[in-house]
């Protein structure tokens, strides 16, 4: 596909090289190359050109200098802003929500996902519908009428709600058939990989589950719909493991809310791995958008492990000076596989509420408690003493009432 020269509008960032550095990536996904950028500092967005209006001129110079095709704005428009700057300028205007929803566009596989985006998109561009007003009813009709243009903007609302409407009611089937899976594998242990984009959740999912056919990709939000596997911890206890879709600052309220009912299964997880990439600049940030939406979704107060993953990209001098920061994170590398036992074993000491000792008869009880056993994915055992006439079992369990 056609790569199309870009220019980005970034106003009052804070952290501007990490800004114009995600946006750019995030721009690379749908075929975008920023050539250029303009950052201003306001006390707030024109309500017309987003930017002041000396500096969207000098924006109408230099898209013209470096002819680009495309502008991007690292924030959200209004309908009127987006309107007025399309036709101010005569090229494709994206806002931040623009992006990414098309990202995400690309990438669904599934059919809740395709919906979902497809939910998402329509609410964020019925407003623009609306604020086609004045620029649409112009095209006829006098007072106390409805000229065309008018009338082509109502159906076209009209339209867009009856879509939302059918896709909601979609959607709802759709998680109904999830919750009834879901209360039939109760008695599995769920753990969930949550994170950033780009953090490496499907890898991290890959390495631990051996599963080769995983797909791995470069580009963010590759995985929409959440990838499951079965994972045996040291102890033989097997547990549910699960990647999500990643994270972002300012994740558009539009895909929150679409994806809702995806995200609001990691709150049946009874553990959480949390992710965070230990190359990136802004960690801090990267770990607080992540519980924000943990927050959104009521999934805080489910036990969390968490994991830095990329230690081969930094030296040991700054992996010191993290460790003492984070004393409690797990540090691994996805890519070299260091550390990754440690990180079972941390899981399974997250999981296990109790340990017991119990000495079986050999043959026909060892194998009926075996069987037993199997019936049960909250339970493990190691093998720890074993002759003639009896077997020693350490017993792991996540409910100690079962045994």
């Amino acid at each position: 596909m056609r790569i199309k020269k870009g220019v980005l509008v970034l106003i009052n960032s804070k952290n501007l090289r990490e800004d114009v550095e995600e946006i750019i990536e995030l721009s690379k996904n749908i075929n975008i190359e920023i050539v250029e950028y303009i950052h201003q500092n306001l006390n707030k967005p024109d309500p017309l050109t987003f930017i002041g209006k000396g500096k969207f001129e000098d924006l109408k110079e230099l898209i013209a200098f470096v002819d680009a095709e495309v502008l991007v704005i690292n924030s959200e428009l209004s309908p009127r802003q987006y309107i007025h700057i399309s036709k101010e300028l005569n090229i494709e205007v994206y806002d931040r929500t623009d992006v990414i929803l098309k990202i995400f566009s690309e990438h669904a596989e599934t059919q809740e996902s395709k919906l979902q985006i497809k939910l998402a998109t329509l609410k964020h561009i019925l407003p623009r519908i609306y604020g086609l007003g004045s620029e649409m009813s112009r095209t006829g009709g006098g007072i106390g009428t409805r000229g065309p243009g008018e009338q082509e903007k109502e159906y076209k609302k009209r339209t867009i709600k009856n879509e939302i409407s059918k896709i909601q009611n979609k959607l709802k089937k759709i998680k109904s058939q999830r919750e009834l899976t879901r209360k039939n594998k109760k008695d599995i242990i769920k753990v969930s990989i949550v994170g950033y984009a780009s953090a490496g959740k499907s890898t991290l999912l890959k390495e631990l589950s051996h599963e080769n056919k995983i797909k791995i990709s470069e580009k963010m939000f590759s995985t929409l719909s959440p990838k499951s596997r079965r994972v045996m911890l040291p102890s033989g206890l097997f547990v549910i493991l699960s990647d999500t879709v990643g994270f972002i600052r300012n994740l558009p309220h539009e895909l929150i809310e679409a994806f809702k009912s995806t995200l609001e299964e990691i709150k049946y997880s009874d553990l959480i791995i949390h992710l965070v990439d230990i190359s990136s600049q802004n960690i801090e940030e990267r770990i607080s958008t992540a519980y924000d939406v943990l927050e959104n979704i009521k999934a805080l107060d489910i036990p969390r492990i968490l994991v830095f993953n990329k230690i081969d990209k930094i030296n040991d001098e700054q992996l010191s000076i993290l460790k003492n920061i984070y004393k409690n994170a797990i540090f691994i590398s996805c890519k070299t596989g260091e550390n990754i036992e440690n990180l079972k074993k941390a899981i399974q000491d997250k999981l296990i509420e109790e340990e017991i000792i119990k000495t079986f008869e050999i043959e026909e009880e060892y194998k009926n408690v075996q069987n037993w056993f199997k019936k049960r994915g909250k339970i493990g055992i190691e093998e720890i003493a074993f002759n003639n006439t009896d077997i020693k079992l350490k017993i792991y369990a996540r409910n100690g009432g079962a045994l």
